[in-house]
């Protein structure tokens, strides 16, 4: 259910942003470069990533090549710091793998969020009102896939479960792969994570 914000930090054109109160947390969604732009001052203090650089996304969305849809996430939940998440709509196959063998399905309207766009420290309760956020798309049909990729294996998104969708509508890809990152003088240290996990609703 759509509702009035209370004021932020921020002044956001309301124009440029939908909003949502999901539990606790308040969802406002950016779907244009205009709704981006106007995260700067909180995007750019949380930023990780040079994929998830502000400009390299403004940049990115401004080719006429681009085929994809941003879908922003700002979530503010009490006296905490937001969390942003930055995704995008974009046209994808449903993958599926036993063992070596891999199949393509049809293409999807996926809302895809890549570890790297995941900008603070969500904790339990914001990931769960994205999950219902999410959900919510899901059965809404405005999107036809929710594919998160990247997240460390024992990261929240692994948790997730859609209690609203049927079990035939949710698939998970775990494939665990070996990332080395040098952390200090002491030497390497291996980060394990996997290759993405998908939750997807057929029409």
């Amino acid at each position: 259910m759509k509702r009035g914000f209370r004021s932020w930090e921020l002044e956001f054109k309301q124009s440029l942003f939908e909003g949502f109160l999901v539990r606790s947390c308040e969802l406002k969604i950016a779907r244009s470069r205009e709704g981006i732009e106007g995260l700067r001052e909180v995007w750019e203090p949380l930023q990780w990533n040079p994929y998830g650089d502000l400009d390299y996304v403004l940049w990115k969305y401004a080719q006429p090549e681009c085929t994809e849809t941003p879908y922003v996430l700002l979530v503010h939940r009490q006296d905490q710091k937001p969390v942003i998440l930055a995704g995008e709509i974009r046209r994808m196959p449903i993958q599926f793998q036993i063992g070596y063998k891999r199949w393509k399905g049809p293409p999807l309207k996926t809302l895809s969020i890549q570890r790297y766009g995941v900008m603070g420290w969500p904790d339990e309760a914001v990931w769960q009102a994205v999950r219902d956020h999410l959900e919510e798309l899901l059965i809404q049909k405005e999107i036809e896939a929710v594919f998160l990729r990247g997240f460390d294996v024992n990261q929240a998104p692994h948790t997730l479960s859609f209690p609203r969708l049927p079990v035939t509508c949710t698939y998970g890809t775990k494939l665990v792969q070996e990332h080395w990152l040098v952390e200090s003088p002491e030497g390497l240290w291996a980060c394990p994570t996997s290759a993405g996990i998908g939750v997807f609703l057929w029409l």
